[in-house]
C-alpha cells in the first residue's frame, strides 16, 4: 500500500481514538450523574455510537497492523 494511504489510514485512526476517548469520558459523566444532560437524552444512541466507533478503530488498527504499523 502507499505511503500515503497509510499515513492517511494512520491519521483516521488517531483521531477517531480521541474521539472515542472523549466520548467514552462523556458516558462515564452521564453513568455517575456529573454531566448536565436533559433527562430525555438519547443515552442508548451514545452506545450504540461508542459501538461502532470501536469496531471501525479495531478494524483500522487491524489494517495497520497488516501494513507493520503497531498503535495501541
Amino acid at each position: 500500500m502507499e505511503d500515503n494511504t497509510v499515513d492517511n489510514m494512520l491519521a483516521e485512526y488517531i483521531n477517531l481514538k480521541i474521539r472515542y476517548d472523549k466520548l467514552t469520558s462523556f458516558i462515564q459523566r452521564v453513568e455517575d450523574g456529573s454531566s448536565p444532560i436533559h433527562d430525555d437524552y438519547p443515552v442508548g444512541e451514545l452506545y450504540e455510537q461508542q459501538k461502532s466507533m470501536a469496531a471501525y478503530l479495531a478494524s483500522l488498527k487491524g489494517r495497520l497492523g497488516y501494513e507493520g504499523v503497531e498503535v495501541e
